[in-house]
Formats: structure tokens, sequence, C-alpha cells
């Protein structure tokens, strides 16, 4: 094993948007790029943070009231992602208003009721209710339905190459990049920590977790669940343009190339898919063609698969101090939310980390957990 005897003032565990935007947070607050190293498996994007067609939805789930965080994560993130498309040629983003059809099946009542109760604490958004009439002259494309919730902004953002630009850029400017395999060990020498892979060792000062998935077996009493996300990519009969994302039991959003991504979630407590490309194609269009009837001629062009890890006692992120290892953050929990939610987060933990204050919101704070949820697997932690 080759040890790597400087040590650097941040060593981050994981590769994804996580790591990455808590790298760029921290150097663009003023922490030298060379005292930053990164450690990730095979390379940017590799885990969930590859999704090849995301959309910023600023009211994910079925209700239309926001939960805690919400409004302030959205804010914050659509700047920051126009922050980070006005750094490149590289185009990863699309702005779509997002369209929510009210479909009864799908909780068409819950939808209005909740939206009428949100109306109040929705002033970061422009939206509104649509009558079936202006949903068929508006977007045409949508299947007949009672009407449907119209949001504005939304974002379509294609994750892996805002993810690979934002990693490109990072070492460009002297973060140190690694992908000599997965972290497998951290040990705490009562003044640094030593992070092994099976290639090599590194010191580091302070160590930031962000693992994705593989938050479990870091803190295996954490109450996790682990989702799946299936997205499939179809080229678009032609002459057809979806002028907007629509948000109903999964989504279905423009990509750059023109072509549409289709994505959804399930629970299936597994860590890889047993789905042939050709089964992920088939049902993505079953859910797609209730909401864009045309989509039944669309081409299959790729598929996606990735799995997330959520709390199950709210399924909120969870972001902060760990509080019984020694100077080590935790960036973890945001299951399918991971745009909504990482920029800000990853900002708020770099302010935490070099101003000494806790500046995390409530809502993703490593605080309103027990000391106890993160005693760590003894494998993985010597302490």
């Amino acid at each position: 094993m080759m040890s790597k005897q400087t040590s650097v003032e941040v060593l981050i565990v994981g590769g994804g948007l996580a790591g990455y935007g808590l790298a760029e947070a921290l150097v663009r607050q003023g922490m030298e790029a060379e005292g930053i190293c990164l450690l990730e498996a095979s390379h940017p994007g590799a885990g969930s943070s590859g999704n090849v067609g995301a959309m910023l939805n600023p009211l994910p789930g079925r209700s239309l009231y926001p939960k805690p965080g919400y409004p302030e994560a959205f804010v914050y993130v659509r700047d920051w992602i126009a922050a980070q498309q006005a750094q490149t040629d590289t185009r990863f983003t699309l702005r779509y208003p997002v369209v929510r059809p009210l479909i009864e099946e799908l909780g068409a009542e819950q939808m209005r009721r909740s939206f009428a109760r949100g109306k109040e604490v929705l002033d970061f958004l422009e939206a509104r209710e649509l009558s079936a009439a202006e949903v068929a002259t508006q977007y045409p494309l949508l299947a007949p339905t009672e009407g449907a919730i119209e949001l504005r902004p939304g974002v379509a953002v294609e994750f892996g190459l805002l993810v690979r630009d934002l990693a490109e850029r990072l070492r460009e400017a002297g973060v140190v990049w690694s992908a000599e395999g997965p972290v497998t060990q951290l040990e705490w020498t009562g003044q640094e920590w030593l992070c092994r892979t099976e290639h090599e060792e590194r010191r580091a000062k302070r160590v930031v977790l962000a693992v994705g998935a593989d938050l479990d077996e870091w803190f295996p009493a954490l109450p996790m669940q682990m989702t799946g996300g299936e997205l499939a990519v179809f080229s678009p009969p032609e002459g057809m343009a979806l002028n907007c994302m629509v948000s109903a039991a999964g989504y279905v959003t423009t990509r750059c190339d023109g072509n549409w991504a289709v994505g959804a979630t399930f629970w299936h407590g597994q860590k890889h898919s047993d789905f042939s490309q050709e089964e992920i194609f088939e049902r993505l269009r079953g859910k797609a063609k209730r909401l864009i009837p045309c989509i039944v001629d669309a081409k299959p062009v790729s598929t996606w698969f990735g799995v997330r890890a959520i709390f199950r006692t709210d399924r909120q992120p969870i972001v902060g101090v760990v509080p019984t290892m020694p100077s080590c953050y935790l960036m973890g929990a945001f299951a399918s939310k991971g745009l909504l939610w990482i920029p800000w987060m990853a900002e708020s933990l770099a302010k935490t980390m070099l101003q000494k204050e806790d500046h995390i919101h409530p809502a993703a704070s490593i605080l309103r957990l027990k000391e106890k949820n993160f005693v760590p697997a003894p494998s993985r932690v010597l302490l």
C-alpha cells in the first residue's frame, strides 16, 4: 500500500454531487484547493449522481405543500445551477415549467387540497391551476386530464454531465483527486485521520463522508432504506417536441440533445437491479404513456439505474458533524432529492466547517438524530 505522507486539510470520501459540491463550496469560500482531496471508487458520478436526465422539481412527491427546507433549497439550487452553467460550454440544463396533471388515480384531489393549503408559502414559485382546456391548448402532447398544476420555473438537468464538468473544473483549480477504488477503512490517530483504500493510504485533518447508498455500511444503526431509481432515454417521434416537464408518479422531461428522459423511483431494498434494459424501457414507457400517449412511438436509446439511501424516519437528509467521530462530517440520505438539497447543504456544511458555527437547516441537521445512530462499523472505522 502506497502512503501519502502529506496531510491534507479536508478529505472527502465520495465522488458524486455531494462530494464535488462540497469541494466547490469550500474553494469558493476561501479554502485552498490543494488542501482538499476527494477519493472516489472509479469516476465522477459513478453512482446515483450519474443520472442521465434529472429534473429540479420544486415540489416533489404527491403533496404540493412543501416540506421544511424545500423552498430555501430550491431557491438556492436554482441560482447555483445557473452559476455552474455560466462557467462552462458544456450544456447540461434546460428551463421548462413543471406540469403536475390532475389524474384521479394519481391523487388529484390530494394535490388540489395541498395546493390550496400551500399557496400561502409558495411565494418562491409562479404556481397556478390550469383547466383541462388550458392544458390541451398549452401542452398538446399531454393526455386529456381533469386539469393540472403548473409550476415555474423548473429545470431539467443532465446530472452526470453536471458532475463531470464540476469535477474537471475543480481538478483544474488544484483539488486533489484519486480513484483508487472504494475507501475500506478510516483510522483516527489522535491528531489526524488515515484513510485507506486497497492501493493507498492518505492522511487528513478532517474527513467528510459523502458515501451515497453505502451510508448504512458505515453506520449500521441508522434506520435506512434503499430506493432504486430507473431512467430511460427515448428518441421522440418525429415532429414531437415536449414544452414542459411532467411530474406524476415519475417524470418525463426533455434533455439537451432533444431526447426525452423518463424516470421513476421505487422501493426495493437492494443495491443492484435485476431488470434487463428491455424491461426498464417497457416499464417506464408504460408509466409515461398515461401522461404522454405518443411515447408509444418513441425509440429506445439507453437506460440508467441508480440506488439511493433514504432515512426512514422523516425522509430528509442527514448533514453535519458526526457526534461519535472527531473531525468528521457527514452529507447523506438525499434519496431522490439530491439535486434539490445537495448544493445548498454543501454551502451550509462548508460554512459550518470553516466558521465553526452550525449553519445546517434543522430539517436536514444531524442534530435531530440520536448519538447512538452514529456508532460506526468497527470494520470501517478505528478510533
